[in-house]
């Protein structure tokens, strides 16, 4: 299997991070017959789930004292329920580390009651994954260029595809376009 550049980066940050949090005691002796919590702020079986899944399996293997590293997914409030854990409960000696979605970034726009941590307080250990993002605004709509967006208001939505009731009207559409041919 090949494995993504992103990837190895960062399980050579995770081990750094980790064995940084160690003390005085050596890596491996600190590490040794314990436990990392992975915690994913996602659902079982997604894109988060398997980059947490697939770096732990090497976690596993590169850091002293062979810990064992158990992923639990924590896909309440899209990661705020697993950021909040991290910030108020989880243990703090290197023994957690976690996976929130990118949304969390904005929770204290978004969930501003709900928030529990203050992303300062965390370490930031590495980035699995790169995306680019697009942005439409409708053909009637007067913004032609990004400079547009900058000078006159867009008001914009947005949608998750795995919320379900985004599925069914994606499906639905989808099904009465192709129905017709």
């Amino acid at each position: 299997m090949k494995i993504n550049g992103n990837i190895l980066r960062l399980v050579g940050g995770v081990s750094i991070a980790l064995l940084g949090s160690a003390g005085v005691a050596t890596a491996a002796d600190f590490y040794a017959g314990k436990q990392i919590k992975f915690i994913v702020g996602a659902a079982p079986g997604g894109g988060y789930d398997l980059l947490a899944r697939t770096v732990a399996q090497h976690l596993e293997r590169v850091i002293p004292g062979k810990p064992t590293v158990v992923v639990q997914n924590m896909p309440e409030a899209s990661s705020l329920a697993a950021a909040n854990f991290l910030a108020t409960t989880a243990a703090r000696d290197g023994t957690v580390i976690a996976l929130l979605t990118r949304s969390t970034l904005l929770s204290h726009i978004t969930n501003p009651d709900v928030i529990k941590f203050d992303f300062k307080d965390f370490n930031w250990i590495g980035n699995l994954n790169t995306e680019t993002s697009v942005a439409f605004a409708w053909h009637t709509k007067a913004h032609r260029t990004a400079k547009d967006i900058l000078e006159k208001p867009l008001i914009v939505g947005g949608v998750t595809v795995g919320d379900p009731g985004v599925r069914r009207s994606f499906t639905t559409s989808w099904s009465a376009r192709n129905s017709r041919s």
